[in-house]
């Protein structure tokens, strides 16, 4: 490869463009051999037993004990979660006491969320952006699911947070140690301040022995996994499949593929946005020279040209500047991304304060009873039908809305259209509601009077004097703790009938329109579902995910961020998603978006922290890891990188992340764009099993065992 010589985007612009026809010639050079694993390491081990502990009293043994006391260096926020310092040696990890958190009932809040923090301030924070840490410490849980042991670390100055890092930690029944590496640090930070949690769980966890080291060189070379993780290397070729009228799944082997017209079997790949911005990156809209549409549509010809040409992506590009786009996504933007002068819509769902469910054009819910919305997203569909979109030789099918918010969605039922359905379901008239749909699981309340009975417990008593009270929101309708059975079963149960409705307004928009127009029915992908890894927003999703089914496919976005795994996806992560989609819906999915950032581009490092790494080289082994897991997992169908060029300003404020392929000057960031190609090479002409699963990566090249004299 070609040395590429990196220019910071912040100075001044106007550069010509080095020709991408240079970088063609060299990558096209590039054999697809996927780069050899690293072999798995035997034995790793790390011992920090003699390392100064930056946690003060990190086994809360010191301090006047007491049940509800708090050890000392250490503090609790108050709750209405439970607290205990357990004082009794059968309990503990080791010495005589431990922490225990139990109860927490908080949903999409913290008021409910037991918690305990103690600070850290460092000596000093010379080159902290560079230096790197070890948190380890140990749990067990009772009675609690994965995703629900949280320690938060907290970046902060004296008078300010600046930023955070959320892991979850192993859950056993028998103590466990989690081990986390704090890297990419603030620069202002002069303060850690170390968090213990537990979210939205019925039973207890308990903290012990907790450890902050500072970890040089050699030593973070030890623990840290991103350059750890061994692909798989499978054999065998892309099958056949059956021609048809259009492109098309099928199962072969076990394994799902999209078919298209001619019988080729592909595993799509692609990039989600390769558009241009002067707003979202002026930098390389100046660099680039653009000064009317002609040149923006033949700079966005070339990029289709190049996608394909030099990184062997198979989805979205063009064999030709002006030809056809092949294997084209159209996205359908039925609710979650739509603003009406700025403003949130009227038909999103909200709560009983008038708190929408995500909002003004960002992820938002919509009411899918809620006629104005269900008359715009036939319009919507029928216009996307566009003589260009049909004039496709081979269009995939459509993206369906974008992130749409999920977890508990029955706190945001009181827009007049849902809050009437939901009336009128209690008492079990179905007549607005769509097929399919069920009565109340426990009764239906002929009076006013029946529900209030039912739903008033020992945490809240109900005295609705009419329907309409319970229309107003005065008294909202709220699960307040795990044995809030009669409301929670209803709520949960009509949760499933506003996902429903939306499922099938959404799938039969589409289908009216293509009859409309006379074409053949392409592929409905569903919302494209932020997938975060094991928590309670994930639980909440997988109540109703079987509703999704009737997509063809099902849309995710999985950015590497869940525990900062960044360059592979951690083994839990993969088996949440398994049991939270696939199992569920029995459909195969596709991921929109997933990417990493790189420190070394110059880019500032802000929201895209979490998976941001040090190099461009680290950024390409991500793609590798990440596109060979999820190509070997016989359930998926492809994975689209965000996105051709790096973003610096987003939804009206500042907002960079190096996301691009290219940097602000068309140039490649050239052991990314290697990585690309090989990888995207290797899709395109391997096999691919039922039999392979998520136990049949090497998860032993990832461990490693801290030693802390405990």
């Amino acid at each position: 490869m070609g040395l590429m010589v990196r220019r910071s985007p912040r100075r001044a612009i106007g550069v010509i463009a080095l020709s991408s026809m240079i970088v063609i010639s060299i990558l096209l050079i590039v054999p697809y051999i996927t780069p050899s694993p690293p072999e798995p390491p035997e034995g790793t081990s790390l011992d920090i037993s003699q390392k100064p502990n930056m946690i003060s009293n990190p086994g809360f043994e010191s301090g006047d004990y007491g049940p509800q006391n708090i050890p000392s260096e250490w503090h609790e926020i108050e709750s209405t979660a439970e607290y205990e310092w357990v004082n009794e040696s059968s309990l503990v990890h080791s010495g005589s006491k431990c922490i225990r958190l139990g109860n927490a009932w908080n949903e999409e809040g913290s008021e409910g969320r037991a918690r305990v923090y103690t600070t850290v301030t460092l000596e000093s924070n010379a080159n902290i952006t560079n230096r790197r840490f070890l948190l380890h410490l140990w749990t067990r849980t009772d009675n609690v699911e994965l995703g629900s042991v949280w320690v938060v670390v907290w970046y902060r100055t004296v008078p300010e947070i600046l930023t955070y890092d959320l892991f979850r930690c192993s859950n056993s029944t028998d103590w466990v140690s989690s081990d986390f590496i704090l890297e990419t640090i603030p620069s202002e930070t002069t303060i850690f301040q170390i968090e213990l949690m537990l979210d939205n769980a019925p039973g207890s966890a308990w903290f012990d022995d907790v450890f902050l080291v500072e970890l040089n060189s050699t030593e973070y070379e030890t623990v840290s996994q991103l350059e750890r993780f061994a692909p798989l290397n499978w054999s065998g070729s892309t099958p056949a499949g059956t021609p048809g009228a259009s492109t098309h799944l099928e199962q072969i082997d076990g394994a799902w593929w999209l078919v298209d017209s001619t019988g080729s079997c592909f595993w799509s790949t692609g990039v989600s946005s390769d558009w241009v911005d002067p707003y979202v990156n002026p930098y390389l809209w100046t660099n680039l020279g653009i000064t009317d549409q002609a040149g923006l549509d033949q700079y966005i010809g070339k990029v289709r040209v190049r996608l394909k040409e030099d990184l062997n992506f198979n989805t979205n590009y063009r064999d030709t500047v002006y030809g056809a786009t092949r294997n084209h996504i159209a996205w359908m933007n039925f609710g979650t991304e739509i603003s009406v002068n700025g403003t949130t819509p009227s038909w999103v769902l909200k709560d009983h304060a008038g708190i929408t469910f995500g909002g003004n054009g960002a992820h938002q819910f919509p009411d899918p009873f809620d006629p104005t919305w269900q008359t715009l997203i036939y319009q919507l569909a029928y216009d996307g039908m566009t003589p260009w979109l049909l004039s496709l030789p081979d269009l995939i099918g459509y993206w369906t809305d974008n992130e749409m918010q999920y977890g508990p969605v029955y706190k945001y039922i009181y827009n007049d259209a849902c809050m009437s359905v939901f009336i009128e379901w209690l008492q079990g008239n179905l007549t607005n509601l769509v097929e399919g749909a069920e009565l109340p699981p426990n009764q239906v309340y002929t009076d006013i009077n029946e529900l209030n009975d039912a739903w008033s417990s020992s945490w809240h008593t109900y005295d609705y004097a009419s329907w309409e009270e319970l229309q107003s929101g005065a008294d909202p309708v709220r699960i307040r703790g795990w044995n809030d059975t009669a409301v929670m079963d209803d709520v949960s149960a009509f949760e499933r009938e506003i996902y429903r409705a939306y499922c099938h307004y959404v799938i039969d928009a589409i289908r009216t329109a293509e009859d409309a127009v006379a074409t053949d029915h392409k592929l409905i992908i569903s919302n494209r579902i932020a997938y975060s890894g094991p928590s309670y927003y994930t639980r909440c999703l997988k109540r109703v995910m079987d509703l999704f089914s009737d997509f063809d496919i099902i849309g995710l976005n999985l950015y590497p961020v869940y525990n900062r795994m960044r360059t592979h996806y951690v083994r839990e992560y993969l088996e949440d998603l398994e049991d939270t989609i696939v199992s569920t819906t029995g459909r195969p999915f596709i991921v929109a978006e997933f990417g990493l950032g790189g420190r070394d581009s110059g880019v500032p490092v802000e929201r895209w922290r979490p998976h941001t790494v040090d190099t461009q080289e680290l950024r390409g082994i991500g793609y590798r890891n990440l596109v060979n897991q999820l190509f070997h997992l016989p359930y998926s169908l492809g994975m689209h990188w965000y996105k051709w060029s790096n973003e610096y300003y987003s939804s009206g404020y500042y907002d960079p992340r190096n996301c691009g392929i290219i940097d602000d000057y068309d140039d490649y960031y050239q052991d990314l764009a290697s990585h690309i190609a090989s990888a995207n090479g290797y899709v395109n002409t391997c096999g691919r099993s039922g039999a392979v699963s998520i136990a049949s990566f090497c998860w032993d090249s990832l461990s490693v065992t801290i030693i802390d004299g405990t």
